[in-house]
């Protein structure tokens, strides 16, 4: 017996097809992209090389998607490169078959035979393990990323597919996401890093920038 996953075809994104990663996301994310957005997330950017593979299902309309992003690293001195997945989708009756994992090695073994040396991402632990096992990663080096919701409406939108329920539910949520937020323990970012507020932008935010 023949699944949707299996009959799906891997392929490297071509632009003529943007329409159809646009109708994906609307579908997937309730948002909608415009030429403009594919062009500046992906095709055009500033930081040199990116790669998307997508997942076709017999009729042509794309079911899934991968997107990685070369991003420029300093490590010890030293110049590197290095690939962020971004904009993970695969619809749900597709998953099955080992659809990610055949979108998430095309897409960056695009960017492999490109000159990228290594991997940004998997903040999800069970993803980090699930992943580097099935591609073939070895890992390098933990990165704390610091994260609060405060407005949890938007996950339980994506969850639910019930705008105003989801927005009654986040307002419950939120006080009590607010008193977790104050209980959470604190993360010791080192002698040499401090956190302030700011109220204007310099050059040294233009330095980051670039």
């Amino acid at each position: 017996m023949t699944t949707k996953a299996s009959a799906l075809s891997i392929e490297a994104f071509e632009f003529e097809d943007h329409p159809k990663l646009t109708k994906l996301h609307e579908q997937f994310y309730s948002v909608t992209r415009d030429e403009a957005f594919w062009k500046w997330k992906y095709l055009e950017r500033p930081g040199g090389r990116n790669s998307i593979a997508i997942a076709k299902d017999g009729k042509g309309a794309i079911v899934g998607q991968t997107g990685v992003s070369n991003y420029p690293f300093t490590i010890e001195g030293k110049e590197r490169s290095g690939g962020q997945a971004q904009d993970i989708v695969v619809l749900d009756e597709y998953r099955g078959g080992r659809s990610f994992f055949k979108l998430e090695r095309l897409a960056r073994d695009m960017l492999t035979a490109e000159g990228t040396e290594m991997s940004y991402g998997f903040s999800i632990e069970i993803t980090r393990k699930v992943a580097t096992k099935a591609l073939g990663f070895t890992d390098i080096g933990q990165i704390i990323k610091l994260v609060q919701v405060y407005n949890p409406a938007p996950y339980i939108a994506h969850i639910l597919k019930i705008p105003g329920l989801s927005k009654v539910l986040g307002a419950v949520i939120r006080p009590l996401l607010k008193i977790k937020n104050k209980r959470a323990p604190k993360i010791d970012l080192g002698p040499d890093i401090k956190i302030e507020e700011v109220t204007s932008f310099d050059e040294r935010f233009d330095t980051l920038w670039n």
